[in-house]
């Protein structure tokens, strides 16, 4: 098949390393640690406001970390020590492109399927 008839309407397509934070926990938790950037935000609060269970946020803060969107250091919270997460560059450069990659779909559907869809995105 070709690159061509693989994508025949010209559909936003979102870079493979990328799509695999598209997922509630993942996206959220970049976006709340863009917001608060350098001053970082504690694991305590995140669990609270993502309202996930322990256990399901574990796996998700790991994969982040490993790929280099979130860094974590241990500082005091409330008179007790806790990780503190923080953005990365490569974390706030991933967050912007799916951020611009939603943009996309969003003119794209705007458009119709015989509209004028756009670029298509990297492929």
């Amino acid at each position: 098949m070709s690159e061509d008839s693989q994508n025949f309407y010209n559909i936003p397509i979102l870079k493979p390393e990328l799509r695999k934070l598209l997922i509630y926990s993942k996206i959220t938790t970049l976006v709340i640690l863009d917001i608060y950037g350098e001053n970082g935000y504690p694991r305590a609060y995140l669990v609270n406001d993502l309202g996930l269970p322990e256990g399901a946020l574990n796996p998700n803060i790991k994969y982040l970390k490993k790929h280099d969107y979130i860094k974590s250091e241990k500082a005091i919270v409330e008179g007790k020590e806790s990780e503190v997460y923080k953005i990365t560059d490569n974390g706030h450069e991933a967050i912007m492109e799916i951020l611009g990659w939603i943009e996309e779909l969003k003119k794209y559907k705007e458009g119709g399927k015989n509209g004028n869809q756009g670029s298509g995105g990297d492929k």
